[in-house]
């Protein structure tokens, strides 16, 4: 099981993005706006939030459905093959950071995770048939996590973000589930 946290998530995201919307860019304002094809977005490229040093770390598969930009929800997931991960401290404070893809999309979340309303946890999410682009690290975009469920069996919870597509205001939400690979986190 990989237990070495790196900026793989977020690259895997940057790329994607990069590819994906190639034709678009996103100012501070929330807005995505088409853009001639020769400028892609800058991706996230935030540090990882996991510690293995300091933290049980534990991959963990699980979905995520983004809803808001496309007619019809995203559907994304975190898998074996590229998983997402669950930590929590000694003092037990947990801290995810999830990566999800699909067809339609991506979605990546990194930081501090606590039953109830969280902030300062990095957002992003991408929807190339949409022209979505939101990410809180490099564009001042504003999403609030709330954590429904946070405990060694299961994290989940939603992710609002308001979004202007082409003039058009949108409220994107990702509502997402993780479990970790194994029956429960360990202290490294």
């Amino acid at each position: 099981m990989n237990r070495h946290i790196s900026g793989i998530a977020a690259a895997g995201v940057a790329a994607l993005a990069a590819t994906a919307l190639g034709g678009c860019t996103a100012s501070n304002s929330h807005h995505v706006v088409a853009a001639p094809a020769a400028k892609a977005p800058v991706a996230p490229a935030y540090a990882p939030v996991l510690d293995p040093g300091s933290e049980g770390v534990d991959d963990a598969t699980g979905t995520a459905t983004i809803t808001g930009g496309s007619a019809r929800p995203i559907r994304l997931t975190a898998t074996k093959s590229a998983p997402s991960q669950i930590a929590v401290d000694a003092a037990g404070h947990y801290t995810v950071q999830l990566a999800m893809h699909g067809a339609g999309g991506v979605f990546s979340l990194a930081g501090p995770a606590a039953v109830g309303s969280v902030s300062g946890d990095k957002v992003s999410v991408v929807e190339p048939s949409s022209g979505l682009y939101v990410d809180t690290a490099t564009q001042g975009s504003t999403c609030t996590v709330a954590y429904t469920t946070v405990s060694e069996a299961r994290v989940a919870g939603t992710a609002a973000c308001p979004a202007e597509i082409n003039g058009k205001r949108l409220n994107i939400r990702v509502v997402f589930s993780v479990i970790p690979m194994r029956a429960h986190v360990t202290h490294g």
